[in-house]
């Protein structure tokens, strides 16, 4: 598949939602459709309309208006070569959420992400793989408030594919790249053989009737929520508008064969109005009360046990009862309730698959987290009911407004005064929150900020300073400079140190807390990323020789290391991302010829790379919370730990990092340096790509 973009029509970055004018052009092969030229004159093509041809149901998983197969014109004419091979075009205007940062407004540039999906087809039945120029320009017209810069493509190992779209105020990158799908049927069965197939099983087939063996009890039908993105929250209006997608499985037993009749063929997929499935409603939407996947081109697959699946995807959005109490530290609870629009529960029983909620393809809010998901129960209403129940927390400074909220005067120090997150601060109007401007690298900002400290808490003292600045850059040793070094040093260790005394007389007064927030990484270091482990190994040393030499003035010292939560912080976000791609750049400009060709490009930009896929780890901790908890037990207990050891796994995810963490003193070699090079993914590196 290629992606032509062919402008950016419209990007609101209040509303967060970029709006570009782009098409997929589609290249696969079906074996159903293919001649012997000689037989037709010599025809080596024909050009007809899709509509008459099976298509890949492609969708923009993070759209903010529809979410349904990507169409264009109904009259889209696909060419279908002798071959069996068969090129489309699929395009519109599309419309997709995206995170924007506006701190250095009105020059500032965005990254915005397209992902595209083969929706409703598993990875063994359409695979996704990359076209020789996945990114055309040909048809691209300039935007006069936007500019593209460059583009590059990148493959992703999955059934979807991801655009990385950055651009700059009066500047544009796509980064990521395409993918072309071919579907297969089964494993060996002849086309004959399918089209006998479809004959014996569509035979006698009523597909109005309910599939059900027995009506003596409900059908079954097992439902599985995905969730894409949360598009938008009204709070006023108390509504939830979101991206999403239920996947509903059931048996039909007239749907049944034994492959070895037919090839081998475990499955067959075809059209949802061929065959009967479920009418889901969203009952408490806002606006339209209509079943999900009405009007589109769906799929279903059909197992030869005669399981049947199929996958149904919109934009939703549903009444939600909100609170405000306490904004703008407020959580917000809602439900999606869904039915089976006009069969009672005598006739349909809805229940969830083992792990009914998906977060595969979640695009975060800037917003709003999602701190909680479950799939609850709901009163009899005479209709079987499955019920999806979101929380979602307003995103903000989390120690600092738990603290404010406890009765704390807090001074927060922030490296960019004029950013969107020291504005978001700023704006609350908190009586007892005071922002301040603080680079650890400039000697006079600290200055500046003890001053106003002691000036503030010259009578009483300071309680607590907490250190929780951090940064680094990845790559080996021989491919760093010593100014890297330098830079993270000063920012992870010496500005923490600097920090702490010149509060130190202050926090004699009363007695008080230092809180340096670490890693679990600074207890073991993996190849690859040395500069962070050297700063949070000293940070640890450090914080540990000052526990012991603070004890005489009875001031108590705390380590808290969060183990894996990209999803929670700023580690993995887009401008994280952005500042890794620079470093990287910036040692492959300084590398000598011999060690370009010794290591390759590839393998400067390997930590980049891995950033973008782990930056949507679902299986990591979604909220901060835990971390937040930590720092709070460490300012308010009375005998705190030395050590706040804080896994970032969550459900059945196991946060590995923190696991080793515990035991790593305890491990031999042979086993800990194995898991080491397999979990930064550094055995995965080749050299000279």
């Amino acid at each position: 598949m290629t992606f032509y973009m062919m402008s950016i029509t419209k990007f609101e970055e209040i509303d967060e939602t970029i709006e570009v004018l782009g098409g997929l052009h589609c290249d696969w092969n079906d074996a159903g459709i293919s001649w012997n030229p000689s037989s037709y004159g010599n025809i080596p093509y024909t050009i007809l309309s899709s509509k008459h041809i099976w298509k890949p149901p492609m969708i923009l998983v993070n759209a903010v208006d529809i979410l349904s197969p990507i169409e264009g014109s109904t009259n889209n004419l696909a060419t279908i070569y002798s071959d069996g091979n068969v090129t489309l075009g699929l395009g519109g205007i599309l419309s997709a959420k995206c995170t924007t940062d506006i701190s250095k407004f009105p020059y500032d540039s965005q990254t915005c992400n397209l992902k595209f999906a083969v929706w409703g087809l598993s990875v063994e039945t359409a695979v996704l793989t990359e076209s020789s120029d996945p990114i055309s320009m040909l048809f691209y017209t300039p935007n006069s408030n936007w500019d593209l810069t460059s583009y590059h493509s990148r493959a992703v190992i999955w059934n979807h594919i991801t655009f990385i779209v950055s651009i700059d105020k009066c500047c544009m990158l796509i980064s990521k790249a395409a993918t072309l799908p071919h579907v297969v049927m089964g494993n060996s069965q002849t086309l004959s053989e399918m089209k006998q197939l479809y004959s014996d099983i569509f035979a006698n087939h009523q597909k109005s009737l309910i599939p059900n063996s027995d009506f003596s009890s409900p059908l079954e039908v097992q439902l599985q929520f995905h969730l894409m993105t949360i598009t938008q929250f009204r709070e006023v209006e108390e509504t939830l508008q979101i991206a999403g997608g239920v996947s509903a499985f059931w048996t039909d037993g007239e749907f049944s064969w034994t492959p070895s009749s037919y090839g081998n063929a475990e499955y067959v997929i075809v059209p949802q109005t061929t065959v009967w499935t479920p009418k889901l409603v969203l009952l408490n939407s806002v606006g339209t009360l209509k079943p999900m996947g009405l009007g589109n081109e769906l799929s279903v697959t059909i197992d030869y046990n005669g399981s049947m699946a199929v996958s149904f995807g919109e934009v939703l959005s549903s009444k939600c009862s909100t609170n405000i109490y306490k904004f703008p530290f407020d959580s917000q609870t809602c439900e999606l309730e869904f039915a089976a629009w006009g069969v009672y529960a005598r006739d349909i029983r809805l229940k969830g698959v083992s792990e009914p909620i998906d977060l595969s393809f979640f695009t975060p809010n800037s917003d709003w987290e999602l701190i909680s998901n479950i799939l609850t129960s709901h009163p009899s209403t005479g209709y079987s009911i499955f019920m999806i129940e979101l929380t979602l927390k307003r995103f903000g400074h989390d120690l600092a407004y738990r603290l404010v909220d406890d009765g704390f005067i807090v001074f927060a120090g922030v490296l960019n005064y004029n950013g969107k997150g020291a504005c978001e601060l700023r704006n609350r109007n908190l009586r007892n929150l005071n922002v301040v401007q603080l680079d650890l690298t400039k000697s006079n900002e600290i200055d500046k900020l003890v001053a106003i400290v002691s000036e503030q808490c010259s009578a009483k003292g300071l309680w607590a300073v907490v250190n929780n600045a951090g940064i680094g850059i990845g790559g080996d040793i021989e491919l760093c400079n010593l100014q890297q070094y330098r830079h993270i040093m000063d920012i992870n260790l010496l500005g923490h140190m600097t920090i702490i005394k010149a509060c130190l007389p202050l926090l004699r007064r009363c007695k008080g807390r230092i809180v340096n927030v670490s890693s679990v990484r600074g207890r073991f270091s993996w190849p690859g990323y040395s500069t962070y482990h050297v700063s949070k190994a000293g940070l640890e040393t450090m914080s540990d020789s000052l526990r012991l030499e603070m004890v005489k003035f009875g001031i108590k010292v705390s380590i808290v290391e969060p183990g894996w939560f990209p999803l929670a912080t700023a580690s993995m976000s887009i401008e994280t991302c952005e500042r890794v791609k620079k470093d990287c750049e910036e040692q492959w400009k300084e590398a000598s010829e011999e060690i370009k060709r010794l290591y390759g490009r590839k393998y400067f930009f390997a930590w980049y790379d891995e950033m973008l896929v782990n930056r949507n780890d679902t299986r990591a901790a979604s909220s901060s919370e835990p971390v937040i908890d930590a720092m709070v037990d460490a300012l308010r207990n009375v005998y705190p730990k030395y050590r706040y050891l804080v896994d970032g796994g969550q459900g059945f995810n196991i946060d590995s990092r923190a696991r080793l963490a515990a035991c790593y003193n305890f491990l031999p070699d042979f086993v800990s340096d194995p898991y080491l090079m397999w979990a930064s993914g550094y055995k995965y590196r080749r050299l000279g790509e």
